[in-house]
């Protein structure tokens, strides 16, 4: 309601006509104020509307430009945004990893940070028996390039059908 402030009600003088004699009756009603809203946190969603900052470089748009969004589009768990920022560009399908509330921008950081100096702990104490980290057995591409990828049953499985069909 305007003018309205969380905890307090607000006050509205009704106007009733009374239609058989042309008379006014006025009565003083108070509404509660609306529900009080909820602080949006880092992993809100963004709204059509909102001033938003630039987490990181995107395609003409260096990091921390300041923008505003201007259209919300995609499903539950993969929402974009087009956002328009102050040096003019226009960009779309931004994720909402690239894009931080003004205001939350030093909690951003310090989450960013904290992330960082994990991985950064987990790297360093992460280490297999032949020397390199776990991760980098995960990260490295296969030795025989697809095939390698493909379980080992399939391509048996595989090359048994072949040669039954080949004779």
């Amino acid at each position: 309601m305007p003018g309205s402030s969380p905890g307090r009600p607000t006050t509205i003088i009704e106007t009733t006509i009374l239609r058989d004699h042309g008379q006014y009756e006025e009565s003083v009603v108070r509404y509660p104020a609306g529900m009080p809203r909820i602080a949006p946190e880092l992993d809100t969603p963004f709204r059509t509307g909102e001033k938003v900052i630039t987490t990181g470089d995107l395609p003409g748009v260096p990091e921390g430009t300041r923008g505003k969004v201007k259209l919300v589009n995609g499903l539950n768990t993969w929402i974009r945004y087009w956002v328009k920022f102050e040096n003019g560009a226009l960009l779309g399908q931004i994720s909402q990893l690239d894009l931080v509330r003004p205001d939350m921008r030093d909690a951003w950081q310090a989450r960013a940070e904290s992330l960082a100096s994990a991985a950064a702990a987990g790297a360093g104490t992460a280490g297999t028996p032949g020397g390199g980290s776990a991760t980098d057995e995960i990260d490295a591409p296969p030795a025989d390039g697809v095939v390698g990828l493909i379980p080992a049953m399939l391509l048996e499985r595989s090359k048994a059908a072949k040669a039954r069909l080949l004779g």
